[in-house]
């Protein structure tokens, strides 16, 4: 089993502010071939402003502060290496910078994705694009 996908995970949860990443909130299924990292679940955008503590599986040595700016010493956890986890990091800000997009498909009102705004739209979705950005210019 490879754990690309819970990189995906973890950044993904950061860059939406869900703040309660847990054992519980993730699953494996069996497959004829072994293990699989079950589709994602019980994500929870927290539309409150300002900065999020985390309870987050992933310890990085910043307590309840896991930021996208420790995402290079994260990538070792998910067995990727380092160009591999700016790609998926990449993918992941690529997706979630399309949330209001996603929003209005899903018949949200412009009232209810102003009020979740900053749930999407924070330091970390910047400093995401900071890091994808300055390791494309030295690569």
């Amino acid at each position: 089993m490879t754990c690309g996908n819970c990189g995906d995970g973890w950044y993904f949860g950061i860059l939406i502010s869900n703040t309660d990443d847990h054992l519980r909130t993730h699953g494996f299924l069996r497959r004829a071939n072994g293990w699989q990292l079950s589709p994602a679940f019980d994500l929870n955008p927290n539309p409150d402003p300002g900065l999020k503590r985390f309870a987050t599986l992933v310890d990085v040595g910043a307590g309840d502060q896991n930021r996208i700016e420790t995402a290079p010493d994260v990538a070792a956890y998910f067995r990727l290496d380092p160009r591999a986890a700016r790609a998926v990091l990449a993918e992941v800000a690529d997706t979630t910078e399309r949330w209001r997009e996603f929003a209005r498909d899903s018949g949200l009102s412009e009232e209810e994705i102003e009020w979740m705004a900053h749930a999407f739209e924070h330091e970390e979705a910047a400093a995401a694009r900071r890091l994808i950005s300055s390791s494309t210019r030295s690569a």
